[in-house]
């Protein structure tokens, strides 16, 4: 099938032939129309910050393996737990692995985890480059074009090579919504705009200087007089110079700053509102006054990385090479284990908890990598400065 699409972007109406429907147009043509690419989109900084946040916040929290009872026993002596809490691949680490997911998942929209089987038991993961893998259906099963290692000779590869999470979809195909390429737009103006200043700053710290020269000065001269000047204060390390110049020339400035121009307002307009896209509080991005809230946190883990975290735990519970049915094993990540009060929010909490009787004392010893005490297993049942509990069934009796 040939398809030819043309886009409004630009002056210049294009075409692109051979656009399959299983896989998405090229990437310059996403970014308004073929000025930026994702890498360059990555050159934004605000950009830049929330995916980075993103995926480490994913990376330290812990992906853990349990038994499937009414128990949650970790299953510390499985090989899953081997594999996902501390061994991933020779090339990279437990939470660099779960951060190249989520990076690939927040920037594509799409993760292919590829396995690498020993004597049917999956031995080493290792994330591809969403840019590489076609995603197609094939009588009614998902294959998978990879080109990560020859883009002449790709192989194609089924579900029981990779494992496929994608973010959601408008059209419920395979292909999830890359924000990078839909919020294209305002991107697009972050770059521009950065190298507007990028510009602002290699010709002067002051844009906008006009050499007015008197009319009996013909044009080389001024060119001339123009030469000398740029040679002499072009840069910023030769800002703040001072300025000689002949032929009866006049230096003016044009009244244009970096705040007249409102540079700090939009970038942290754009910064808020990629923040806002990827549901990462704008507070971590350092943008306001106040500090984080537990608030804030609550965003964060549940709509920045919850999503996340819930398609990877799925995506990685329901591949039957790694769980299978008669395994009784399944991997959740513990959020809990990437928030770090300080010690007297902490305190507190485990205060109130120890006298509200539902934790004892070793665990939280456990919490605080503290060893266990001998009197430490004992719930606490009368709460100090409270009424006592309710009294269990057999101390009625």
């Amino acid at each position: 099938m040939k398809l030819k699409l043309r886009w409004p972007w630009g002056k210049k109406a294009g075409v692109i032939d051979d656009w399959p429907w299983s896989s998405p147009p090229p990437e310059s043509w996403l970014l308004s129309g073929g000025l930026l690419t994702l890498d360059q989109a990555l050159g934004l900084p605000a950009l830049l910050g929330v995916l980075l946040r993103i995926a480490q916040g994913v990376g330290m929290t812990p992906q853990l393996v349990y038994s499937d009872g009414e128990v949650r026993d970790k299953a510390k002596d499985s090989w899953q737990w081997t594999l996902l809490h501390k061994r991933p691949s020779d090339e990279c680490g437990p939470a660099t692995f779960r951060s190249d997911i989520a990076l690939s998942l927040a920037g594509s929209g799409k993760a292919y985890v590829r396995k690498f089987k020993v004597r049917d038991r999956v031995r080493a993961l290792m994330v591809l480059d969403p840019a590489k893998v076609t995603t197609e259906r094939k009588a009614g099963r998902l294959v998978f074009r990879d080109e990560c290692e020859s883009a002449a000779s790709p192989a194609m590869r089924t579900q029981s090579e990779i494992i496929f999470m994608r973010g959601p979809s408008l059209s419920g195909g395979p292909e999830g919504i890359a924000p990078i390429t839909s919020a294209r737009m305002a991107i697009s103006a972050g770059v521009k705009r950065i190298g507007f200043e990028t510009r602002h700053f290699d010709n002067g710290a002051r844009p906008g200087v006009v050499l007015e020269f008197p009319n009996e000065i013909t044009k080389e001269q001024a060119k001339e007089q123009v030469e000398v000047w740029n040679e002499t204060h072009k840069g910023w390390e030769n800002a703040s110079k001072t300025g000689v110049v002949g032929g009866g020339a006049k230096v003016k400035d044009l009244p244009v700053s970096l705040e007249d121009a409102q540079f700090v307002e939009t970038n942290q307009f754009t910064a808020r509102q990629i923040a806002m896209i990827y549901g990462v509080p704008p507070a971590f991005l350092c943008l306001g006054e106040q500090g984080m809230t537990d608030q804030d946190w609550t965003q964060l883990l549940t709509f920045g990385l919850g999503w996340i975290y819930t398609t990877i735990d799925q995506a990685f519970n329901a591949d039957p090479d790694l769980f299978p049915d008669d395994a009784g094993l399944f991997c959740e990540h513990l959020a809990d284990g990437l928030i770090r009060f300080d010690p007297s929010t902490r305190y507190r909490g485990y205060k109130n908890a120890r006298q509200g009787g539902w934790i004892t004392g070793n665990e939280i010893r456990q919490m605080e990598n503290r060893p266990p005490h001998k009197d430490g297993d004992e719930l606490q049942k009368t709460p100090v400065g409270g009424a006592p509990n309710e009294p269990s069934k057999e101390e009625e009796e």
